[in-house]
Parts: C-alpha cells; structure tokens; sequence
C-alpha cells in the first residue's frame, strides 16, 4: 500500500532533542496514524510503513542503523524509540525519565556491587 504526501504531512515529527517527550509523540504519532484507513491493512502495518515520515535529523539516522531483522512489530519499534530516546527527557518534576526495565537494572547492579 502507498501512504499519500497529505497524510504524510499530517504526521507529527520528532527530531530527538533533549526535552520532546518521545511519550506524547507516540501518542500524537497514533492519533494520526489511527484515522488513516486503507482497505485489508492493519494499523500496525500503517504505523510501521509511516514511522520513518515522522522522524527528522538526529532520529531519523538512527532509524537507518537498526540492526536489518530486530524490528517485526509495530511494539519492537516503539520499544526501541523509546529506549533511545527516555534518555534526552525531563518530566514535570525535572527528573529524568528511564526505561523501567533499565532502571531496574541499574537498581539491581548497584546493589549488587555495595554488598
């Protein structure tokens, strides 16, 4: 299927800057993506093919260098966006925000070497 140049403009952008809230692009990213219908495509197939429209510069190159086979869903993707990019955001309360899954991790290292 071919996504058409006016929904394509319709698309918000990220450019993985330090402050963009990768969470309320994604969720911006599915509004769009979720009123775009194409007869016998899934969303999820919608999502894939539009993602790289919606990325620029910084995030868009890191886009290209994922590993060729690593990414089978639309979740596989967004999982790895947002692990690239929890990093570069501050929330509210001007704490970074971390993958869970990492901080967990860290938690646990951390501990692990005080013993």
């Amino acid at each position: 299927f071919e996504l058409k140049s006016r929904l394509i403009h319709l698309l918000p952008i990220f450019y993985s800057l330090v402050g963009k809230d990768p969470h309320k692009y994604l969720k911006e990213f599915h509004v769009v993506c979720s009123t775009i219908k194409v007869q016998g495509v899934i969303e999820e197939q919608i999502k894939l093919r539009a993602f790289l429209f919606s990325l620029a510069k910084k995030a868009k190159h890191w886009l290209y260098y994922i590993s060729s086979g690593s990414i089978r869903t639309w979740n596989d993707l967004k999982s790895k966006f947002l692990e690239k990019n929890l990093f570069n955001f501050k929330g509210k309360n001007n704490c970074w925000i971390l993958n869970p899954t990492l901080d967990l991790y860290v938690n646990n290292y951390v501990l692990q070497t005080v013993k």
